[in-house]
């Protein structure tokens, strides 16, 4: 229960400021004369002079209902007289929301309001409805003269005037256009706020139908009572905001009933079928026909929406009923708002209860309620979503360990086993050179323990090597301090050193540079380029010639590795630095390391192919 109490407590909250803001506005309206009270006579429009000569002849009519006028035969026009007696010399003044599609309003022969155009035929009137209100100097004896066409509706609308002194009447448009306006405004913010919403969280489609719901009961607002909307457009088509009006509540109650299914769960298919299709075609009946043909039969019309509406309410209150324990803090509130909703519309068909504008109250209530538990839900919508986005993240952190360990695994194995094969075929060539030597017996000390000196240089370089992977620098990147190295030692070394294996296929080794050329490198990583792009080159260029030149440039430093051999096809030159890309049979990992190593020395590397024959790697070392 204290869970709720905080919902509860505001919802009892803001029924009783609507109904004590009601009560405070029941201020005094004056005299209401409705059109029983008035003299009438049919299918015929006398001017104020004309009828000081008329008396009460067998053409007028007093004392009747609406009902009368559809029993009898239709008129198209109306003059309708009330004879009053007033206080002379003050000021009174009337105020009516619609006297029926157009009219004059006569005070003791003086014209003081009017709205539209009265004629005789369609031709010669403009309908025209709203709120009005006009002020008089009383007489002792007053004569109201109504002057009233109808050319486009099927029936007649009853009317009626509140009659009072200046003060009284004005107190009384004040709070009935206060009303309507602070209805419109909820009404606008509550449209806004959901349509954020939906913005937002678009997956939530409730929030979208809620938000047109109350876009569609503003609109009806505004063109229905005193038609608000004629204070922006005085001059706004009769036949359209008449229909905008009608369309605008079957919109509404179409948007709501999409509304609750979203929060209560879909209803059986056809009953949801069959009002979709009545929905439909009423909107369709009013938007699409005269207004003389849907005039007819606009009141069984609409009865037959708010009794769907209202057994559509009914279905979706039960269902809610039976999942009670189930359903959410929001739901719940849902529940509050067709409770409500359905209790408002019964009171309005029976017409009974308090004199209080209880619809309208109702409405905005219900409305309020149901922000209200869609807050609730998005709040929770919320909370789910950072748990879920917390949840999120640990488990991308832990895929992001998980491929960084597997990555430092596959760059473990992968550089280890090219890395020691490299040295270690070094190694076994020098050892068979060796041998070959020592079978020969032609070799001297001097040159055996050069051979050694080799084969003990590599055999260190491979110790640095497997050092660096036990401290956990696997990819190549800047390990220690860069050391400056003529070029020429480079390429001794690397004659040297790839010397035996470009032998055993042909191979020669040539170079082109000057003495004077020095590069500001890490040693042993620049000498692992050359050594894999000579030990590749001699793969492919059996019999051939690999060619080794350096060049300055300015204070950059341009190596050129090139060979004779079968080259490369435009696939192969597309992806030859993508790491794990081969061809020959090999592992892929040679050239991606030799780029990543080039990078590592601020320098560029790329590969073009020969004229004739063959392909040239270009490294550029810049300085700074």
């Amino acid at each position: 229960m204290k869970k709720y109490l905080p919902g509860i407590i505001f919802i009892v909250g803001i029924f009783a400021l609507f109904t004590i803001l009601n009560v405070l506005l029941l201020t005094d309206e004056g005299t209401l004369y409705r059109e029983k009270d008035f003299i009438t006579f049919e299918n015929v429009l006398y001017t104020p002079e004309e009828l000081d000569s008329i008396t009460d002849g067998p053409e007028a009519v007093t004392g009747v209902e609406h009902s009368y006028w559809e029993e009898t035969e239709f008129s198209r026009v109306r003059t309708s007289y009330l004879d009053l007696e007033l206080e002379e010399g003050e000021v009174y003044g009337i105020y009516g929301e619609n006297l029926t599609y157009a009219f004059e309003l006569y005070v003791n022969g003086e014209l003081i309001a009017s709205m539209g155009k009265v004629g005789m035929t369609e031709e010669d009137s403009e309908p025209l409805s709203g709120g009005f209100m006009a002020y008089f100097t009383a007489q002792k004896n007053n004569r109201i003269v109504i002057r009233r066409c109808n050319h486009v509706h099927s029936k007649w609308n009853n009317f009626e005037i509140n009659l009072g002194k200046q003060d009284v009447i004005n107190g009384l448009v004040r709070n009935t256009y206060f009303k309507i306006s602070m209805t419109v405004t909820i009404l606008l913010v509550m449209c806004l706020v959901n349509l954020g919403l939906f913005a937002g969280l678009k997956d939530q489609k409730r929030f979208l139908y809620f938000s047109l719901s109350c876009l569609s009961l503003m609109m009806n607002y505004m063109f229905s009572g005193p038609k608000l909307i004629m204070l922006l457009f005085p001059d706004l088509n009769w036949f359209v905001g008449h229909k905008i009006e009608s369309c605008a509540l079957i919109s509404a109650a179409f948007f709501m009933i999409m509304f609750f299914e979203e929060c209560f769960g879909k209803i059986q298919k056809y009953i949801r079928t069959v009002g979709y299709i009545l929905m439909g075609l009423s909107f369709i009946y009013y938007a699409a026909l005269p207004s003389m043909v849907y005039t007819r039969y606009s009141v069984p019309v609409s009865y037959t929406v708010v009794a769907y509406a209202l057994v559509m309410c009914v279905i979706v209150f039960v269902q809610a009923i039976r999942n009670f324990k189930k359903m959410s803090v929001a739901q719940k509130y849902y529940l509050v708002s067709i409770t409500l909703l359905v209790i408002a519309v019964i009171r309005g068909v029976l017409h009974v209860g308090l004199y209080l504008d209880f619809m309208k109250i109702a409405l905005i209530l219900s409305d309020i309620i149901l922000t209200l538990g869609l807050a609730s839900e998005y709040r929770q919508t919320k909370e789910n979503l950072e748990a879920a986005e917390k949840n999120e993240q640990k488990l991308k952190q832990m895929n992001e360990d998980l491929d960084r360990t597997r990555k430092i695994q596959n760059n473990f194995l992968s550089i280890m086993n090219h890395e020691m094969r490299t040295p270690l075929t070094i190694i076994a060539g020098y050892a068979d050179k060796l041998k070959m030597k020592a079978k020969m017996s032609k070799t001297s000390d001097a040159d055996m323990v050069k051979d050694l000196g080799f084969i003990k240089d590599e055999a260190l370089r491979l110790g640095r090597i497997v050092e660096r992977s036990d401290e956990g620098v696997i990819d190549y990147v800047a390990y220690g301090e860069k050391e400056k190295v003529f070029i020429g030692e480079l390429f001794d070394d690397v004659k040297k050193f790839c010397g035996p294996i470009c032998e055993k296929r042909h191979t020669t080794i040539r170079t082109e540079f000057t003495d004077d050329i020095v590069l500001n490198c890490y040693k042993d990583e620049m000498l692992q380029v050359l050594y894999n792009l000579v030990l590749n080159a001699s793969r492919h260029a059996e019999n051939g010639e690999i060619v080794l030149r350096a060049r300055q440039e300015d204070e950059d430093v341009l190596i050129h590795v090139s060979n004779n051999g079968d080259g490369m096809d435009d696939e192969t030159l597309k992806h030859a630095f993508d790491k794990g890309y081969t061809k020959d049979g090999g592992h892929g990992i040679g050239l991606a390391l030799c780029r990543d190593i080039v990078l590592a020395h601020n320098g560029t590397i790329h590969i073009e192919k020969n004229t004739d024959r063959g392909i040239t790697v270009c490294i550029l070392l810049l300085e700074k």
